[in-house]
């Protein structure tokens, strides 16, 4: 028995989110299908982030275990084969058996993207979140700093009412605007289901608003893109050429 990892890039449009869910197409169950039609066997996978219906990848992460050993190379290249298209396998390696996507991760940072302008950018359709009216950086900046470090989230809980730990720790949020375009990176150890796209609502439709639950409002989800997990340097991972402070790896 050995064990896998690998990252992959998807556009969110055509799923309906990561987890599996009865009688609808989840990224999850697409690429289990796809891994076990290859091996000949059930594959289970596990991932660093569980992302919603409408959410992209730069670089998700996922680990299965395998029965024997097989060459990673062909491996990638049999994926991107029947996958084709909306779906690409970057990278693979082999890690040991304890390793999980999910608990070991220690940082997970998100990206989102709007469009500021007059006129809407038409090839970018459920690519970026489009405004019109014009967005005070500025003001923005000030706010996000309440939202650094350590803090209770609990005002961006939405279905799930089971949730004992809201507790997250935002390591950063780096906000920049290229020509027509603002950027958020956000950077935090876990977050909350929709937790990202409550924080862009706050922080640009009601920017004077934050932790007023009766102002709650999400931004869409297909502006918000799922960047990297990050691990311990132990892991020797791979990763693509996207990079954050590697302080935070150690």
């Amino acid at each position: 028995m050995n064990k896998i990892i690998m990252g992959f890039s998807y556009n969110g449009k055509y799923f309906k989110g990561w987890q599996k869910q009865k009688n609808i197409l989840t990224l999850q169950e697409y690429i289990e299908i796809i891994l076990s039609l290859i091996l000949g066997y059930n594959v289970n996978i596990i991932s660093s982030g569980r992302t919603d219906k409408g959410v992209h990848s730069i670089e998700q992460i996922i680990n299965f275990n395998i029965k024997k050993n097989i060459k990673l190379k062909y491996l990638i290249n049999s994926i991107n084969y029947y996958i084709k298209i909306n779906i690409k396998i970057l990278w693979a390696q082999n890690i040991p058996l304890y390793f999980n996507s999910r608990k070991k991760s220690i940082i997970r940072n998100y990206r989102y993207i709007i469009y500021n302008n007059k006129n809407n950018a038409l090839f970018l359709k459920n690519k970026i979140f489009y405004i019109k009216k014009n967005i005070n950086i500025n003001k923005i900046n000030n706010i996000k700093k309440k939202l650094i470090g350590m803090k209770n989230y609990n005002f961006c809980r939405t279905i799930n009412k089971n949730i004992k730990n809201t507790i997250k720790y935002i390591f950063d949020i780096k906000i920049f605007k290229y020509n027509k375009f603002i950027i958020f990176d956000i950077s935090a150890n876990s977050f909350l289901y929709n937790m990202i796209r409550y924080l862009i609502g706050f922080l640009i439709i009601k920017q004077n608003l934050i932790y007023k639950n009766k102002y709650k409002i999400i931004a869409p989800a297909y502006g918000l893109y799922f960047i990297k997990s990050y691990y311990p340097k132990k892991f020797f991972i791979k990763y693509n050429k996207i990079n954050i402070n590697s302080n935070y790896c150690k």
